[in-house]
């Protein structure tokens, strides 16, 4: 059969296994099943049915010699991936459940060959502990010996339970150091010098920074907390940003 034609684009590995039909069709050359021209399920008959160890491929746009192998290979490759996957789901707040869906399983099947994407409770789990880690690591390197401003706000979660939530701030950036649900606890004057305290000692080992400010709004048990705090202290406590810090 001769050999299609060349159209100025690069073609995928993939089709040294197949040969070309009309109407956009191909042929695998080993068992002669016919599929339509689509790369993923070209390879994904080909890594399924096969694939030997990491024979070499000749490509058909350039004729040089090429390996072809499944995009996840090794132990590392997986967990490479697992950990994308997990920062997907994380980042665009997708509930941890979808990650068994069939359709889920089919798109990474048909783009991915070979691998098994991780279970809910592997998201859930030591997946979540693993990527926690690294932004902490991450944001250490770039806060560590620097002077920071911790922010104290009290909002309500999403099933209006009191929290406290505490972030500092460098520069443009503003980071996490602790979200406490304070249900069952008056949120007195003492109270949130306690939690203020505590977010203290939290930022500065965590992080490795010097807390140099207090930001709060003007709440009256504010205003009192950082009067308590105000003793003995070098940090300057300011008011009315907050908002303008975290919001």
């Amino acid at each position: 059969m001769p050999a299609p034609k060349n159209t100025g684009h690069k073609r995928d590995a993939i089709w040294s296994e197949y040969d070309q039909l009309p109407q956009n069709k191909a042929r695998c050359r080993h068992c002669s099943t016919e599929f339509s021209g689509i790369v993923s399920q070209l390879k994904k008959h080909y890594f399924d049915n096969h694939r030997s160890a990491d024979g070499p491929v000749r490509t058909l746009s350039t004729g040089k010699q090429s390996t072809l192998k499944p995009t996840i290979t090794t132990v590392d490759d997986v967990r490479e991936f697992n950990i994308a996957v997990a920062k997907f789901f994380y980042t665009c707040n997708i509930p941890f459940n979808n990650v068994e869906s069939d359709t889920f399983r089919e798109l990474v099947s048909t783009s991915h060959p070979g691998y098994k994407p991780p279970s809910r409770k592997h998201i859930s789990g030591s997946l979540l502990d693993t990527v926690h880690s690294s932004l902490i690591n991450k944001a250490k390197d770039n806060l560590t010996g620097t002077q920071v401003c911790l922010s104290l706000n009290e909002w309500s979660n999403v099933s209006n339970e009191p929290v406290v939530v505490m972030t500092i701030q460098s520069g443009q950036w503003v980071y996490l150091v602790d979200s406490v649900d304070t249900s069952g606890n008056q949120h007195t004057a003492e109270y949130i010098a306690e939690l203020t305290t505590e977010g203290i000692r939290k930022a500065e080992s965590t992080f490795n920074v010097k807390v140099v400010g207090f930001i709060t709004d003007n709440a009256s048990n504010m205003i009192n907390s950082r009067r308590i705090l105000a003793h003995g202290s070098h940090t300057k406590w300011l008011c009315c940003a907050s908002t303008e810090l975290v919001g």
